[in-house]
């Protein structure tokens, strides 16, 4: 029997042509009270069961295989050598961590409940989810977009094509002059991920509740397994300071590009940056944020006429990049822009690890800062600012700030998805920020490819 397998070519027995083979092993099976060489000889083929799913019939071509095979082993006088067939894939050795799923969209929602995508959200692809540096959990940040490097024609540069997902400097290097050897490794916020609202889902069927327990288990394993949650590492990260370019306003500098490890992500995920709006639907009608701005489009005093809804999958794509003269020194009105008392902003979002999603206006005049260290002048930038739309902006709640502590790193956008800043901070009192600062888009790009030498898109 040695002699006859180990002349088999590489290509399989000529008897299981057509069948959608794995492993074809040689052993002895039989009942444990027997001795080992009392047990009948099998030749025991693995079947792809996903392959075999496939085929109009497959017991019946089992079944001919079975036959055929039988006679090749009589036909080299093997008449007490059996052939039985099972289910089995050939799988590589390695621990494979779980993967994110990629957010669905479209009609790969149907079916599932609003619950059930805020939990997915958790553990999902989309942007605007909390990120914090494995060596110290206790900072949190906010996870803004995916960056891909161009390829050009014969480019052997070792970034090519590389993915990067975009945060500010502080987020992935909390302490200032940090720069660790070797690079710091960021990961999932866990709270996110425990926050989740996966328990109030109440399973109205076998395929929803089968659905919920796949989802329950993939959560488990990411709280439980730290190395589960580390998405790449700090592959960029210049000192926090300021951007000079020439014949352009000095920006603040406060960003770094983290190298994604793409075993994390869904298997042919071409990381388009999404982002989730779908738990704005939980808040009372008047504060969801799209009711916030279409009632800031028409004024306080006209009666509210819905223009803008969320895309019907609850996710925007963010996509292209909104030039500074759109939104400086009175910028032109058009239908997606705010008209208060004759004075044009443009309307813009942003989703936060603190703060979610919220919506505000661009000042069309650019903010001074001064950013102190230890009591001494660190450096003077200029910001672009966004004020939060509320009709309560006398409180102080979170549900009217645009944005608080851990939404740094987040994406600011407008109502079309088109990117228009990075948010790095804010100002005010007591911790809580009543104006938000930004860097724009258009500038911190430029200043990145400038850095690593590079030309950058949004996939």
């Amino acid at each position: 029997m040695a002699a006859k397998f180990d002349g088999t070519t590489t290509d399989g027995p000529a008897a299981l042509e057509g069948l959608p083979w794995t492993s074809i092993d040689v052993l002895r099976i039989g009942r444990t009270e027997l001795q080992e060489y009392g047990r009948p000889v099998i030749v025991w083929v693995g079947v792809s069961p996903s392959a075999m799913s496939k085929i109009a019939a497959p017991w019946t071509l089992i079944a001919s295989k079975l036959r055929a095979v039988r006679a090749a082993l009589d036909a080299e006088n093997l008449t007490d050598v059996e052939c039985e067939m099972r289910e089995s894939n050939v799988i590589r050795a390695v621990d494979t961590s779980p993967r994110l799923l990629q957010s669905p969209c479209g009609s790969a929602q149907e079916g599932i409940s609003p619950s059930e995508l805020a939990a997915i959200h958790t553990v999902s692809t989309a942007v605007g989810r909390g990120i914090t540096p494995t060596h110290r959990q206790s900072s949190t940040g906010t996870l803004g977009l995916y960056l891909v490097a161009e390829e050009e024609k014969g480019d052997k540069c070792k970034d090519a094509g590389a993915v990067w997902a975009l945060t500010c400097h502080h987020v992935a290097l909390p302490e200032l002059g940090d720069l660790r050897e070797p690079p710091a490794t960021m990961m999932l916020s866990l709270k996110q991920i425990q926050e989740s609202k996966l328990d109030s889902v109440h399973p109205c069927d076998e395929k929803q509740r089968e659905r919920c327990q796949q989802l329950r288990r993939l959560m488990s394993s990411f709280q439980t397994c730290e190395t589960s949650r580390t998405l790449g590492v700090v592959h960029h990260a210049p000192p926090i300071g300021v951007h000079r370019a020439e014949g352009e306003a000095t920006f603040t500098r406060d960003w770094a590009l983290i190298e994604l490890d793409r075993q994390k992500f869904p298997v042919g995920f071409d990381f388009e940056s999404l982002v989730y709006t779908g738990d704005d639907a939980e808040k009372d009608e008047e504060d969801q944020v799209w009711a916030l701005i279409n009632e800031h489009i028409f004024s306080f005093t006209s009666q509210p006429k819905p223009v803008y809804r969320f895309p019907s999958d609850n996710f925007v794509r963010l996509h292209g990049i909104v030039p500074r003269v759109e939104y400086l020194g009175r910028p032109p009105a058009h239908n997606l822009v705010a008209n208060v008392e004759n004075d044009p902003h443009l309307i813009v979002l942003k989703r936060g690890y603190t703060t979610g999603l919220t919506a505000g206006v661009v000042l069309d005049i650019e903010s001074k800062t001064r950013y102190y260290y230890s009591g001494t002048l660190f450096f003077e930038s200029q910001e672009l600012t966004v004020v939060h739309i509320s009709r309560k902006r006398s409180t102080w709640e979170k549900k009217v700030q645009f944005s608080d502590g851990g939404d740094s790193g987040s994406i600011i956008f407008d109502l079309k998805g088109r990117v228009v800043a990075m948010l790095t901070g804010g100002s005010g009192d007591d911790g809580r920020f009543d104006l938000t600062y930004s860097t724009p888009f258009v500038n911190l790009k430029a200043d990145i490819e400038k850095t690593i030498g590079r030309r950058l898109r949004l996939p």
